[in-house]
């Protein structure tokens, strides 16, 4: 095994290139196309811009997610715990950056005046 490292590491980075290949194409056509599965797990596309390229990066994995996977809508069924496999790695990734499309939580706080109560 240990002689066949370098050539290991090497279908590895293939295999690699191969898959942010299909990322940035899945990305291209999900901001050109805006199919239904992307749309209604995203929402529709914001207007050019920051969100925008965040919005694409998230729709590329999804689209690259729900073929892998077989998912005709949404992220599919939450992964096993106890399971370390392709299926869980690809669905955190997917997680995260649907979070990352989210506007962060803003907090107040708000004191309600006291009024005239009879």
């Amino acid at each position: 095994m240990v002689a066949r490292r370098p050539q290991l590491e090497q279908e590895l980075g293939a295999i690699e290139d191969r898959l942010a290949t299909d990322l940035r194409v899945r990305s291209s056509t999900a901001r050109l196309d805006q199919p239904d599965a992307i749309t209604n797990a995203l929402g529709h596309r914001p207007a050019p811009g920051p969100a925008a390229r965040t919005w694409d990066a998230a729709a590329g994995r999804l689209a690259q997610h729900q073929a892998a996977f077989n998912i005709a809508y949404g992220i599919g069924p939450q992964p096993r715990w106890d399971r370390n496999n392709a299926y869980k790695h690809s669905h955190q990734a997917l997680v995260a950056a649907i979070a990352s499309t989210l506007p962060a939580p803003v907090r107040r706080i708000e004191i309600e005046r006291p009024g005239i109560e009879l």
